[in-house]
């Protein structure tokens, strides 16, 4: 679902005509496994950027995070490289709710692509809706809840040996791309 739905919008954007064979072939299978707001949360991420996708279906990437201490536990600065590289930008972009210029493909690709109006669109309900083609397993409470537990306790012990002395004091700051241990 993920390619059709990235060739059927860059053809669309690239003034692909929707009535063609093989355009009315692929939007049809696409409402057929449930629209775009079936889609992953980068694509929902990328379609609200060229508004064609609402904010609010969105699940929050908050870009206050960044302001909290580097020992905080889910401080981007505490994430792999990797992560960071993208959670920053995506949470700038989220707390601005950016949106490209509108243009004229835009406003009928939102009727093209959904099964219920755009407007109509229950964007809570739409922000943890995955196709059933992507695997996808929420991830339980008691998981989140020993994660940080053990964190802590890591934490502790870092910080417990930097005051030793150990070779561990690098780990005490946060992480950035120009200390990424």
């Amino acid at each position: 679902m993920f390619g059709s739905i990235l060739a059927y919008i860059t053809l669309r954007l690239l003034d692909q005509n929707a009535e063609g064979g093989a355009m009315q072939k692929g939007r049809n299978w696409i409402l057929a496994h449930g629209g775009v707001t079936y889609i992953t949360l980068w694509w929902k991420f990328l379609l609200s950027i060229l508004g064609l996708f609402n904010w609010y279906g969105n699940n929050p990437l908050p870009p206050k995070i960044l302001l909290f201490p580097c020992a905080f536990p889910i401080h981007p600065g505490q994430m792999w490289c990797h992560c960071r590289m993208v959670y920053i930008p995506m949470s700038y972009l989220y707390g601005k709710r950016f949106v490209g210029p509108i243009i004229e493909t835009d406003l009928p690709l939102r009727k093209e692509l959904y099964i219920v109006p755009y407007d109509e669109i229950d964007w809570n309900l739409a922000r943890n809706l995955c196709a059933m083609s992507f695997p996808f397993y929420p991830h339980p409470l008691t998981f989140i809840c020993v994660r940080l537990h053990i964190r802590k306790i890591v934490v502790v012990t870092i910080s417990s040996r930097a005051v030793d002395g150990d070779t561990w004091s690098h780990r005490q700051g946060c992480r950035s791309p120009m200390n990424p241990a």
